[in-house]
C-alpha cells in the first residue's frame, strides 16, 4: 500500500487579483482519498466562494493509494480547468505532478489559480497492478440495464474503458445488437458465462425489466459476482428483492464521483483477486 494523501492546495489568486510572487492568499490541505474542489456549500470539500467563473462541483482530486499518486478530474465544468496552460479534456483523469499550476475556469474573471504541491514523496511500493496480472488475459465486466438507462449505462462504461485503474479490460454490452434476435440472446449467455463481474444498474424500469431479470437469474446461477449500482430512483423501488442484501454503490447525480471511484475501486481489487488465482 502506499502512504496516505499529504499534498496542499495554495490559492495564488481571488477573482482578479494574480500575486506575481506566487505568495499564497490562503493554503488548504488535501489529505482524503477524493476532494472536490467548487463553489456548492455543502458537496464540495474545498469551496472556492464568491468565484462566479467556477463552477459548484468544479474538479476532484483523487489520491490512489496503491500508485502513491495524484489525479484530477474536471466534472463538466462550465469554463474549464488547465494544468500547466493546457486545458485538460472533461471526464478525463489527468495525472497531478508536484508544483503543477492549477487553473480553474478564468482567473482573471471569477476564477482561481491554485499550485499544487506533494508534501509526502514517499515512492510507491513494489505492488503487482492490475496492468501487470492482467496480461495473462483480458477480463470481462457485463453490464446489465434497462433501456431507459442507455445515457448513463453509455457513460459508465466510458468511464470503465477509459480508467488508467483498469486495464486489459472488456465491458461487454448489448447496446450494438439487435434486441430480442436469436443471436441477440446467444451473445448475452456467452458475455455472462465468460464475465469476471456483473455489473447491474439498477433503477424503476430496470427492476421492471423481465429481460433484466433473466440476466441476474442466470448470472447467480453461475456464482458470478455482482456489483449493483444504483443510477435512479430509491432503494425502495429500484432494487431488486434477488440484490436486496448486497452492497450496491450509489451514482445518482450529486453522488456519482464519489460513487464511480468506489466502483472502480472495487472492480480493481475484485479482478486482482481473481488474476492472481490463475497465475
Amino acid at each position: 500500500m502506499g502512504s496516505k494523501p499529504s499534498a496542499e492546495l495554495r490559492l495564488l489568486n481571488e477573482g482578479s487579483m494574480y500575486h506575481e510572487s506566487e505568495e499564497s492568499l490562503y493554503t488548504v490541505q488535501v489529505t482524503q482519498r477524493a476532494t472536490i474542489i467548487g463553489r456548492d456549500a455543502k458537496r464540495a470539500d474545498i469551496r472556492l466562494d464568491g468565484l462566479p467563473s467556477i463552477s459548484n462541483i468544479h474538479c476532484t482530486i483523487l489520491y490512489e493509494a496503491d500508485e502513491d499518486q495524484y489525479y484530477l478530474i474536471d466534472n463538466n465544468s462550465r469554463n474549464g480547468t488547465r494544468i500547466n496552460n493546457h486545458r485538460i479534456t472533461t471526464g478525463h483523469w489527468v495525472r497531478l505532478q508536484d508544483n503543477d499550476l492549477i487553473e480553474l475556469g478564468t482567473p482573471l474573471i471569477g476564477g482561481a489559480l491554485l499550485r499544487f504541491y506533494i508534501l509526502d514523496t514517499t515512492p510507491p511500493a513494489d505492488t503487482s497492478t492490475l496492468a501487470e496480472i492482467g496480461s495473462i488475459g483480458q477480463n470481462t465486466v457485463f453490464i446489465s440495464y434497462s433501456r431507459q438507462d442507455l445515457a448513463i449505462m453509455e457513460r459508465l462504461s466510458d468511464e470503465l474503458r477509459n480508467t488508467r485503474f483498469l486495464k486489459n479490460i472488456e465491458v461487454w454490452t448489448d447496446e450494438t445488437l439487435q434486441k430480442g434476435t436469436p443471436s441477440w440472446q446467444q451473445e448475452i449467455e456467452k458475455a455472462l458465462n465468460r464475465a469476471d463481474a456483473v455489473i447491474m444498474l439498477m433503477s424503476p424500469d430496470a427492476k421492471k425489466s423481465e429481460w433484466v431479470e433473466r440476466e441476474i437469474t442466470f448470472a447467480q446461477n453461475r456464482n458470478k459476482t455482482f456489483f449493483p449500482v444504483l443510477v435512479r430512483g430509491t432503494d425502495a423501488d429500484a432494487v431488486p428483492i434477488s440484490l436486496v442484501n448486497m452492497q450496491w454503490f450509489d451514482v445518482r447525480e450529486d453522488a456519482y464521483n464519489n460513487g464511480i471511484l468506489d466502483l472502480i475501486g472495487g472492480l480493481v481489487k475484485h479482478l486482482q483477486r481473481i488474476n492472481q488465482g490463475k497465475q
